[in-house]
Parts: structure tokens; C-alpha cells; sequence
């Protein structure tokens, strides 16, 4: 099989591979108790105008050109514990905690579902731990673990191998370990995402021996066919330059008959966009084409972003055009890369007209879209324009977000108008819309930059009560 990305020819030699990629001391069974599991501890770290959008008879129109716009937000309601009806209920609502950073909310959601009939379960844990994990208290991460051993649940695949990627994507290579060997002693397979994950971890250490040493020790799992670790190897090669390594994993996964799949493809092609290689990414694509691969949509969108990132907006929506005329419908990320695109060179017309064709392709946009625009106008200081979106997102079915009272709040106090971004800053709890840091950290400049201490105290205040710290 002929090479099929786009490498220097050069002969190449391996790093040597340690004797025994995962070959870790295991404790005995007995350490392992699910009574208590003697999960190591660790210390947290600190580480133009928009009627031309839509046709004139459009929602979005006529509540534009309305003279008296009011902020008519229907209220999301907060979620009432004792509304929910099975432990499926509270796992959503604690995973949109966890995912947010809102860990004070989350826990006190766990504390009530303690207390009612319904029982913690492995998703529970799971995403209290992803987000402790997300903002590094990995002190937290440790009791749940411990205390969701307490209660005879054992951890599965998916919580190790997300347990991996936080651990040994911080460096605590010990816990990582430690996760590894109780997945040997509780006799669970390390599946593709396992192995990527470890091998994501070394490479992203630049620990490269270890990295190729997790992937020979996959040659013997169920997964030595699949394209994904190698895909991942091969890709963080590439971005650290050492194209004569990428080019020897290639090798060897052609070797154990391993056929690239567009996830590999992809991969690359993202690889290569990191690394700034925009004539690579093109002779990729060109390479893929050649081999008889199909471009899916995760292609185009690639290839879109390498565009991007040179701001060449014109060709971003070449690359979208090329998607309809092979047949493929763009999906809502191929036309936010278009967007976000235009907005950044300051193109909002243009902008505006991708938004209308992804309008009339029966693709709706949710509120990320809408805030790629409004920022765009923010930042061309065209504030009614950002104003009026923003008051007809319930008229278009989407709910402004943190990001989207984030970006009007800021373009207020950059304007000058205190007073709006007071309101704002008000209106979006009314709206059951939390303020993350960054609305807490923006306002708090901005009273002290007034001269007013007393409502920066507040803000502080605000905030702590809010379970976010600064």
C-alpha cells in the first residue's frame, strides 16, 4: 500500500520502547476492598444592518425593526429537585453543573439526591468526578472515589479512562498508574479510547518512548486494528515536528494491516492545521481523494478551520460550497466555522448571508451561532445590531447563554453604559442563567476602574455565594 500522507521520504528509526509498556507493580487483590478503596490523595492545584438577515416576513425581522424591543426572555425555570422523578433526572442536571464549572450547585444536588429515595449511580460519580477534575480539585476527585466505593460501586471503562486523561494530562503520573493497575485487578479490558487516552497522555508529555510503548502493547489487545491510537501517535508527532517518527508509526501501522479510516484522515488533517501546515492540509485532502476515500463532513469542516486560521474567509465558504456540491448537507459546526469566519475580518454582511443560506437550509442555528455573530458585531462596535440579536433570541427559539450575556455585558462597559450591564448582569439570574467567572472577574474591573469599591465588594460577595472562586 502506497504512503497516503504527505511526509518527507527519509529512513527512519524508532526511539527505543521501554521493556514493558504497562507492566506496573500491582498491589495484592486484598488493597483493592471495594469498602474502601485507598484511592491516592491529592492536594488541588491552581494551576451592516440585520434586517438583510432573513426574509422581511421572518420573526427575526419584524421583532428587529420594532421600535420598542424588550428583553422578553421566557424564563427557563430552575430545576426543582424534588420535581425529579428517577436518579436519570438528577444525573442530567448534575452533568450540566459539572460540564458549566457550577461544582457548589452540583454538590448540593448530590446531597439532595442522597437524601431522597433515589441512589447514586456510576454516571453520577462519574460526572462529579469529570468536573472536579475540570477545575483541578483532584482532593474531590478522591473522596468521591473512595466514597463511591463505600457504597459497592465499582468504577467501569470509561470513568478509568476519563480518570486517565485527567490525571496524566496534569502529570500526576502516579494516579494515573494507580488507575491502570486497578483496571488489571478488577479484570477491566482496556478498550481504543484507553489506549488513546495513555497514549495522549506520554505524548502530550513528550514521553515518547512511553507513548510507542502503549501502542505495541495494544498489538495484543482486541484493538489492534483500530486506526485510532495510531491516528493519535501519528498526529502529535506531527505537531512537534518530528515528521520521520509520524512517518515510522505509519509504517508500522501498515505492517499490522491496520486501514486508515476517516477518523485517521481527519486526524491528520487536524494535526497538520496545528502545526500551521496549510500546503500539508491541502495535499492531504488532494491524498484522500486520490486513495478513493470519501470526504465526510468532518473532512470539509477540517479543512475549513486550516482556512480559517490563515483568515481566508473566502475560501472557508468555498470549502462549505464544495460540501453541497459532493452531496453533503453542512451541518450547523461547517456553518459556524463560516461565520465565525466572516466576523473575524470584520465581514458582517457576509456573515449574515451564511446565516441566511444555513436559515434556508433547514439547519437551525442554536445559540453558539448566534453569539459568533454578536460578538462579531461587538467587536466592530456596532452595538445595535449585537443589541437587537440579542433581544430576538426567544423569537427564534434560542435562549441567550453565559457566553451571550458575557459578550453584551462586556460591550456595554466598554461602551461606557454601566448602568445596561447592571441590568444585564440582573436579568440573566432572573432568566436562570448562573454568572460564570469571567462575568464576575468583568464587572469587578469595571466598578474598580469607576471608583467604586463598594459594588466591586458586592460583585465579590456575589460571587463567592455562588460557589465560584476567583
Amino acid at each position: 500500500m502506497a504512503l497516503l500522507i504527505p511526509f518527507t521520504s527519509c529512513e527512519v528509526h524508532l526511539f527505543p520502547l521501554a521493556s514493558s509498556s504497562l507492566s506496573f507493580p500491582l498491589p495484592s487483590s486484598s488493597s483493592f476492598s471495594s469498602a474502601l478503596l485507598p484511592f491516592p490523595s491529592r492536594h488541588s492545584s491552581s494551576s451592516p444592518c440585520c434586517s438583510s438577515l432573513i426574509s422581511s416576513h421572518s420573526p427575526f425581522t419584524i421583532l428587529c425593526s420594532s421600535k420598542n424591543l424588550k428583553h422578553a426572555h421566557a424564563g427557563r425555570g430552575a430545576k426543582d429537585p424534588s420535581r425529579f422523578s428517577s436518579v436519570k433526572d438528577y444525573n442530567i442536571e448534575l452533568s450540566k453543573c459539572a460540564r458549566d464549572g457550577r461544582m457548589a450547585d452540583a454538590m448540593q444536588l448530590y446531597e439532595k439526591m442522597r437524601c431522597s429515595e433515589y441512589v447514586p449511580d456510576i454516571i453520577t460519580y462519574t460526572a462529579l468526578m469529570q468536573g472536579f477534575g475540570k477545575v483541578k480539585d483532584f482532593t474531590k476527585v478522591s473522596e468521591l472515589w473512595q466514597e463511591m466505593h463505600q457504597n459497592n460501586l465499582k468504577a467501569d471503562v470509561k470513568l478509568c479512562t476519563d480518570l486517565i486523561s485527567l490525571y496524566g494530562g496534569d502529570g500526576f503520573f502516579k494516579e494515573m498508574d494507580f488507575i491502570v493497575d486497578y483496571m488489571q485487578v478488577e479484570n477491566l479490558v482496556l478498550d481504543k479510547y484507553t489506549y488513546t487516552a495513555l497514549i495522549h497522555v506520554y505524548s502530550q508529555h513528550r514521553l515518547w518512548p512511553m507513548a510507542e510503548s502503549v501502542l505495541r502493547d495494544m498489538f495484543e489487545s482486541a484493538c489492534a486494528k483500530d486506526d485510532m491510537p495510531y491516528a493519535t501517535l501519528i498526529s502529535a508527532y506531527i505537531k512537534a515536528g518530528l515528521l520521520d517518527q509520524a512517518e515510522a508509526i505509519f509504517t508500522m501501522m501498515e505492517s499490522h494491516g491496520v486501514n486508515p479510516t476517516s477518523f485517521f484522515f481527519n486526524a491528520l488533517i487536524s494535526a497538520h492545521i496545528k502545526a500551521g501546515s496549510l500546503e500539508k492540509v491541502q495535499e492531504l485532502v488532494c491524498t484522500i481523494k486520490r486513495a478513493g476515500f470519501s470526504c465526510n463532513l468532518l473532512t470539509y469542516t477540517s479543512l475549513m478551520s486550516a482556512y480559517d486560521k490563515v483568515k481566508k474567509p473566502q475560501l472557508v465558504e468555498k470549502v462549505l460550497q464544495e460540501m453541497r456540491e459532493e452531496g453533503l448537507n453542512p451541518d450547523e459546526v461547517a456553518y459556524k466555522v463560516a461565520i465565525s469566519s466572516y466576523c473575524a475580518a470584520g465581514l458582517l454582511v457576509e456573515a449574515e448571508r451564511v446565516l441566511r443560506a444555513m436559515l434556508n437550509s433547514n439547519c437551525k442555528p442554536t445559540i453558539p451561532v448566534y453569539n459568533v455573530l454578536i460578538h462579531g458585531y461587538s467587536k466592530s462596535n456596532m452595538l445595535t445590531e449585537a443589541e437587537r440579536i440579542f433581544h430576538v433570541l426567544p423569537a427564534l427559539g434560542c435562549e441567550p447563554d453565559v457566553c451571550t450575556y458575557n459578550t453584551v455585558i462586556c460591550m456595554f462597559i466598554k461602551a461606557g453604559k454601566r448602568q445596561q450591564a447592571e441590568n444585564l448582569y440582573k436579568n440573566m439570574q432572573l432568566n436562570d442563567c448562573k454568572p460564570n467567572l469571567v462575568t464576575y472577574k468583568m464587572l469587578h474591573k469595571a466598578y474598580l476602574a469607576s471608583n467604586n469599591p463598594l459594588d466591586a465588594k458586592k460583585i465579590l460577595l456575589d460571587m463567592r455565594k455562588s460557589g465560584v472562586n476567583f
